[in-house]
């Protein structure tokens, strides 16, 4: 049986083929004609945890809200239509009581529990201050929710009425979640984040009925993944580097050491432990020389190059992933 992965780079080559108007030049991720650095891509794709727990909690207050309405106020269906809303704000008591009275026995547990399996989210509970977060959001309304084909048809089982409220247009309600999410607020992002974090939804049910092999955490949601292993042996001198070159020289127990960037995507690129050692000598040298150095004119152009040369390497990482 063929390996199957699930992983930052697998989701971008989704995205330059599924999604329409997408390309990639070099570092750049378009979007018709809205760039954004390849490190945003990867960063959705590194919270998914979290941005999916977001979003099974609108879907669990949506169902909720309804079941809660159905029962207090028959005639307030049509106010589902402009859900969610900071105007919620003030019927914060009613909307606890709402929760306490109706979550158990509305069964949403058992929908989004389906939900959150099938979106490898192992442990996901909706709670009453996710309730009032959700349904006080300002932005868009669950009419504009996306649902991929698997969700509509959870939520058909569940009540089919709800369709008609919820996921009827556009698609594009998450792209402000998504830019609150990641602190990135740019004309056009939105746009591009919903369309983004939609495919996301799609690419992760494709593997949805595959085994789950192993455990990982995204953004401290714990996610089950199929995932394709990071080399098993020890970097010690591994970490965050500053300028997000693939090394920078670094004094250790007073002594002039080196840190390799645990983040650079050459690091995965390599997966094997000869190029590792190859590398980890490399990076060990130059920034023996580059520590040493007194010259600031020199020191300088050292700093130039390694940031130079951590550039294309990451380009060969993406080009070959």
């Amino acid at each position: 049986m063929e390996k199957i992965t699930l992983n930052k780079q697998d989701f971008k080559k989704y995205l330059l083929a599924n999604l329409s108007d997408s390309s990639q030049e070099e570092l750049i991720f378009w979007k018709k004609k809205i760039p954004l650095p390849i490190d945003l891509i990867y960063k959705i794709f590194d919270k998914r945890g979290e941005l999916i727990k977001i979003y099974l909690d609108h879907i669990s207050s949506f169902c909720l809200y309804s079941y809660a309405s159905v029962i207090d106020k028959p005639d307030s269906v049509p106010e589902l239509s402009n859900l969610p809303s900071s105007s919620n704000n003030s019927n914060s008591d009613i909307l606890s009581t709402q929760y306490n009275n109706y979550y158990l026995n509305s069964k949403i547990s058992d929908l989004t529990a389906n939900l959150a399996s099938r979106l490898f989210i192992v442990e996901y509970k909706f709670s009453e201050a996710n309730y009032l977060k959700a349904l006080c959001h300002e932005g868009r309304k669950y009419r504009r929710l996306y649902l991929p084909t698997e969700i509509k048809k959870c939520l058909k089982s569940y009540n089919s009425e709800l369709i008609k409220y919820i996921g009827v247009s556009n698609g594009d309600m998450f792209g402000n979640i998504v830019a609150d999410e990641l602190g990135v607020y740019r004309s056009g992002f939105s746009d591009a984040f919903s369309a983004i974090f939609n495919k996301l939804l799609d690419f992760i049910f494709q593997y949805s009925d595959d085994n789950q092999i192993s455990i990982s955490t995204a953004s401290k949601i714990k996610i089950s993944q199929l995932n394709e292993p990071l080399p098993s042996y020890d970097i010690i001198n591994k970490g965050l580097v500053a300028d997000g070159s693939l090394w920078e020289p670094k004094y250790i127990n007073a002594k002039p050491s080196y840190i390799l960037n645990e983040k650079h995507p050459y690091l995965e690129f390599l997966n094997n432990k000869t190029g590792l050692e190859v590398l980890i000598d490399f990076a060990s040298q130059s920034a023996q020389i580059e520590g040493e150095i007194i010259k600031d004119s020199t020191r300088k152009a050292l700093e130039i190059y390694r940031q130079d040369i951590s550039r294309l390497l990451r380009l060969i990482s993406e080009i070959n992933d």
